[in-house]
Formats: C-alpha cells, structure tokens, sequence
C-alpha cells in the first residue's frame, strides 16, 4: 500500500516533534499508556497507522512547554547578563538516566529526556548568542 505524502509527512512530523522532546519511542508509549508498537507504526513509513487527535494534541503540548522553558532559562540569562554587566559562563545539566534524573531533582516528575531536550535548545541558543556554556553530565 502506498502512503500518500499527506500522512507520510504526518508520520515524519510526529517522529521529529517527539524526538524534539526526548523521548524515545518506549517512553513516549509509557507516558501515554500505548505501546510501543502502537508508536512505531504511527512512525512507519510503511504502515497505514495514524496517531490519534490525543497523542498530537500531548506532543504539541510538551513542545509547547519545552518552548517555554527554553524561553525562559534564556530570558534568565538575558537578565543575569544585564545584571553584571557582561556575559556569565552558563552550566547547563545532562542527564544519563531517569534514575539519575529523580536522584538529582527529588520533586520532579519530568522525564529525563525531555530535561536533556531543554539543556540541548538552551545550548544551541546561548552558544549562537556567544555565551561560554558548560555542559555537566551526571551519570552516577
């Protein structure tokens, strides 16, 4: 069965927009209680599955919030800067593991990946504005 290019785009788009946020393909399926499966052929470029109008809607949700969050650890480096009056080294936090992830941030109940998502945007942003930006992995 060939795919249109609608719906193979549509695949490819849900593919991006879940790997933008750090989640693999398992803990996609566990946050939104399907399985695995049910994620990899709304991937596939050779199934006919589509994801449902509520798992694009949770997608765009935590794209929506990895933004925000990316906005806003800028916008607090923006403000230290003024502050000072030069640019700060930033010291940004990666994650090996959910386990390592709950050590370090006992409140939370983000997942690991999506904080390594934040951290990555973060990066890419401060380093273009040409800030020294240190990436500290905890990997217990």
């Amino acid at each position: 069965m060939d795919l249109t290019e609608e719906i193979l785009s549509q695949k490819i788009t849900f593919m991006l927009k879940r790997e933008r946020i750090g989640y693999s393909r398992a803990a996609f399926a566990e946050r939104f209680g399907v399985q695995h499966r049910s994620v990899r052929r709304w991937e596939s470029i050779t199934a006919p599955y589509l994801p449902n109008n509520d798992a694009i809607q949770m997608l765009d949700d935590l794209n929506e919030l990895l933004d925000k969050e990316v906005s806003r650890t800028v916008t607090n480096v923006l403000t230290e800067t003024k502050v000072l009056g030069r640019k700060p080294e930033v010291n940004l936090y990666y994650y090996a593991g959910q386990s390592v992830y709950e050590h370090c941030n006992p409140e939370s109940t983000q997942y690991f990946g999506f904080s390594n998502a934040i951290t990555r945007e973060v990066y890419d942003v401060l380093n273009m504005m040409g800030y020294v930006v240190h990436i500290h992995a905890h990997v217990f």
